[in-house]
């Protein structure tokens, strides 16, 4: 809620917050890194409580869970698809992480949803990146522009199955977007900066 006061007008997340659930993976991603407990979980748990500990659920497994529980009819954001190679408990190498993907589109579409995943590019290759993109339903691209004086957020849809195979090349354009009052603004008219 902080975050999302901090990119929109305080009465946008005021009338949106109410809808709007946080499923936190932390304890499933850290359990078996180096980081300290109290750093990631509510509660310090004691060394005999550790071990009475039934859930011992990897990240993938624990957002299927989430996601069968919670997924149908709704947005679902999965920040960040690349933490799930990340994990250390994941056993779940790269080249699984695309079919992830397709079941997951799948199980969108069966449910009446929309999961959106995001990836920073920059953490993958060349080929990891094309292999995520392939797999995804859709593909939209945000980076920074320069242009004079200022910078602009701008929005690309690579990938859009089904429909972006209809539209002429020079009917794609490159979209600017902006986050104001108002929320997430997008345009396709060109500021002059």
């Amino acid at each position: 809620e902080r975050e999302m006061s901090l990119a929109m007008d305080e009465e946008i997340v005021e009338e949106s917050i109410e809808n709007v659930e946080f499923h936190d993976l932390s304890p499933e991603f850290f359990r078996l890194s180096p980081v300290p407990r109290e750093w990631y979980s509510e509660q310090t748990k004691s060394i005999s409580e550790l071990g009475q500990s039934q859930d011992r659920k990897g990240v993938p497994e624990a957002l299927g869970d989430r996601l069968t529980k919670h997924g149908a009819g709704n947005v679902v954001v999965i920040d960040s698809i690349a933490d799930l190679v990340g994990a250390r408990n994941a056993d779940l190498p790269f080249s699984d992480i695309p079919v992830l993907m397709k079941g997951l589109s799948r199980a969108a579409h069966e449910w009446g949803g929309l999961i959106l995943v995001h990836v920073n590019n920059e953490t993958l290759d060349d080929q990891q990146h094309g292999q995520l993109v392939d797999a995804a339903d859709g593909t939209l691209l945000f980076e920074w522009e320069s242009g004079g004086s200022a910078r602009a957020r701008t929005m690309i849809v690579q990938q859009f199955r089904g429909v972006l195979s209809r539209i002429e090349d020079e009917n794609i354009v490159r979209f600017e977007t902006e986050i104001g009052d108002a929320g997430f603004d997008i345009s396709d008219v060109r500021k002059i900066r």
